[in-house]
């Protein structure tokens, strides 16, 4: 609650309590009576004006906000969006391999509205090649290409937050660092164990010994698309 709408409660009990007072009061049933009845009700009627003020200059002041945000990030936006599915495409799908026939923006609502489709035994225990411009070809397992792609995602919005932090929705920085840390727990970005990348993997989901990057997984995919929508109505 603000200031300034505490201090006028406070004083408002203040003056009605005094009224009440006066009212049972022996100067209650002269003159002052009609005085001492105001002094009750009459705060009580000042309080709610002051609240309903306060509430839509609030909401003014937020759309005022909302509307210079998106119109500062109008190109920024779609960009982040993009970049975001494109990446977490990449992680479940293998693209490294061209297939004409495969329309990325239904593997990505696919992934969003069933992940658990594409979270079977293969996805865990595939293994992918990794071709670096100044270095060797790398032969990753799942928690290479999940740190690979995760580590894409997570600079993306570091350098988003980092450059709209001044005029981002309380709401979307909520979102998006929820996504940030969600990105940093999926794709072991605050334990990275190279030397691991490159192990051939042999995990069951059906044992439970991925219970939790599953859950880390799905959780991932709700919080992207709740980014999603979040910085889409912005726009």
């Amino acid at each position: 609650m603000k200031k300034y709408i505490r201090e006028l409660i406070t004083f408002s009990l203040i003056c009605m309590i005094s009224g009440a007072i006066g009212k049972i009061s022996p100067l209650g049933k002269s003159v002052w009576g009609f005085m001492f009845e105001n002094m009750i009700w009459f705060p009580v009627e000042v309080v709610i004006t002051v609240l309903i003020l306060d509430k839509i200059i609030a909401e003014r002041d937020e759309a005022r906000d909302r509307q210079r945000f998106a119109k500062i990030t109008r190109e920024t936006n779609p960009r982040l969006i993009a970049t975001l599915k494109m990446n977490l495409t990449a992680l479940v799908v293998d693209n490294s391999v061209y297939d004409p026939t495969r329309n990325d923006d239904e593997i990505f609502q696919n992934i969003l509205t069933n992940p658990s489709k594409y979270l079977t035994d293969a996805f865990f225990n595939t293994m992918r090649t990794f071709h670096f411009v100044n270095a060797a070809d790398q032969h990753y397992n799942f928690q290479g290409i999940s740190y690979h792609y995760c580590s894409i995602m997570e600079k993306a919005l570091r350098e988003y937050q980092e450059r709209y932090i001044a005029v981002m929705n309380d709401d979307v920085l909520e979102i998006t660092v929820k996504l940030q840390n969600v990105l940093r727990s999926a794709g072991f970005l605050d334990f990275p164990a190279p030397n691991m990348w490159i192990v051939k993997s042999n995990w069951k989901v059906a044992d439970g010994t991925m219970a939790d990057t599953i859950h880390e997984l799905f959780e991932l995919t709700e919080t992207l698309s709740k980014t999603f929508e979040k910085i889409s109505i912005q726009n």
